[in-house]
């Protein structure tokens, strides 16, 4: 991390590809990604999905909907989820970049 400057790994792995690969990185967007789906594994290791009360099961998902979405956004950017209508995107979500033939 002395050697490039950078404060965190992180920092580090964004200034290799700049410096001698000559490539924009993605890593705040991939850091993101980590942080996020970190907190959705914590939320479904809970006991949430055993619930059987509907209201209830909805209201604890209210924690991870934000997790969710801030997954979904940094992920578009990268290819990995097709932006666009609501009727077009899919629920699973590739780790090969989207075709733009689509």
């Amino acid at each position: 991390m002395n050697l490039f400057g950078a404060d965190n790994a992180w920092d580090v792995l964004e200034e290799v590809p700049k410096r001698y690969m000559r490539e924009i990185p993605v890593t705040s967007q991939r850091s993101r990604m980590a942080t996020t789906g970190r907190d959705i594994l914590r939320w479904l290791a809970e006991d949430y999905l055993l619930t059987s009360v509907r209201i209830d099961f909805e209201s604890l998902l209210e924690a991870v909907v934000d997790a969710c979405h801030d997954w979904l956004t940094s992920a578009e950017p990268l290819g990995l989820q097709r932006a666009g209508s609501k009727a077009d995107r899919v629920n699973v979500v590739t780790f090969r970049p989207a075709s733009r033939t689509a």
